[in-house]
């Protein structure tokens, strides 16, 4: 199995050899958040997938304050209470938000409250990466798969027996670059 991401914001395509021992998204989600993210730091999940009840209900020595999604602000998601922007800058200012969510939605995400992030929060990937500290271009230019050839990438789908990829913005691209 290969694993590619981008430090900036999380990407996968996982490509499944001959392997027996092969780990489920869910698994890699888990893995990747308990690798970078710092057990100490109180955690506010951004984004109110599926990896974001994986990693509540899979990392219970971590410390979670809450989530946020500006959609369900006032709700309570997996045991949760979904927070406002607000209430995380009053409440917790001293918590690190992680954004859960798919590499290409990231960086809107992190353009949506950057402010925070200028009021001295820790924003970040699940990777870690402190995304302040990045510009994060909406354009893909940046990203390392456009740098393959079609002849490497072929080839690369013909060595394995399952190719697992994101179909949006993969075959189905949105309208809108922002919901």
């Amino acid at each position: 199995k290969d694993m590619l991401y981008n430090k900036c914001v999380v990407q996968y395509i996982v490509l499944v050899g001959k392997q027996e021992n092969v780990m489920n998204e869910n698994e890699y989600i888990l893995n990747v958040f308990k690798k970078n993210i710092y057990i100490n730091n109180l955690i506010i999940l951004y984004g109110a997938g599926m990896n974001t009840k994986t990693i509540l209900e899979g990392a219970h020595e971590y410390r979670f304050a809450g989530i946020m999604d500006p959609k369900l602000e006032g709700t309570e998601l997996y045991g949760y209470k979904v927070l406002s922007v607000n209430e995380v800058l009053d409440l917790f200012s001293s918590a690190q938000i992680v954004i859960v969510a798919r590499n290409a939605v990231v960086p809107i995400i992190y353009n949506r409250i950057q402010s925070m992030s200028k009021m001295g929060m820790l924003i970040t990937d699940i990777c870690g990466t402190d995304l302040s500290e990045k510009t994060c271009d909406l354009s893909y230019s940046d990203c390392s798969y456009w740098k393959k050839s079609n002849k490497l990438l072929i080839e690369a789908i013909d060595n394995h027996k399952i190719i697992s990829f994101d179909i949006f913005d993969t075959l189905v691209m949105r309208r809108v670059l922002e919901p």
